[in-house]
């Protein structure tokens, strides 16, 4: 199936292929011979993206060299959409990842204007940097995404701040009625301090 897609997108004229991103998705870790061609062209293979994903859930740390360079280019134009692919397999392949990948998910953090994907960030500096993620987790309850603010809710340490913020979530009546109900449900966990 991979070969005859290859085949397809390069054709005379290049076909798009309904269902072939899913479809590849699907194959999961079959398909990273595949993938990682189509993400190493530097002629910007049409089914480098396709190829992106399936690093992004199932590659390794040999693919990490190819992911950076693909992340520094994309962040270098401010091509923001997307990114989280990129913090989902730094976040994934983990140790290794960690330093170079942290410091690109905490510029991320602090510099797409792109809320939806802050949820993602979050996660992937937790998971490459969990010791030093104590800024960034309080940084999540003044967050405009709610599911950051549920996040940081249930993640922040409980330092006076971020026990004062937490108070506040648990009362404020914009808030959704789980967050509120995690909210009291953390600060009820541990012993004032």
């Amino acid at each position: 199936m991979l070969d005859l897609a290859e085949e397809l997108v390069h054709g005379d004229p290049p076909r798009p292929i309904s269902g072939l991103a899913r479809a590849v998705r699907l194959l999961g870790a079959a398909a990273l011979d595949h993938a990682r061609r189509w993400v190493a062209d530097t002629d910007h293979h049409p089914l480098a993206s396709i190829g992106l994903s399936v690093l992004s859930h199932h590659g390794d740390e040999t693919d990490l060299p190819v992911l950076l360079v693909r992340f520094d280019h994309r962040a270098r134009e401010r091509d923001w959409c997307g990114l989280s692919v990129f913090t989902d397999a730094f976040a994934r392949i983990g140790v290794p990842a960690a330093a170079v990948g942290d410091r690109r998910v905490s510029w991320l953090w602090r510099n797409s204007p792109h809320s939806c994907e802050r949820i993602d960030y979050l996660k992937a500096i937790v998971a490459l940097n969990p010791h030093d993620s104590g800024w960034f987790l309080g940084d999540a309850l003044l967050d405009c995404e709610s599911r950051v603010r549920l996040y940081g809710v249930e993640h922040a340490p409980l330092t006076k701040r971020n026990r004062a913020l937490i108070g506040r979530l648990s009362s404020d009546p914009l808030e959704s009625e789980a967050l509120r109900a995690a909210a009291v449900a953390r600060l009820r966990s541990v012993p004032p301090g």
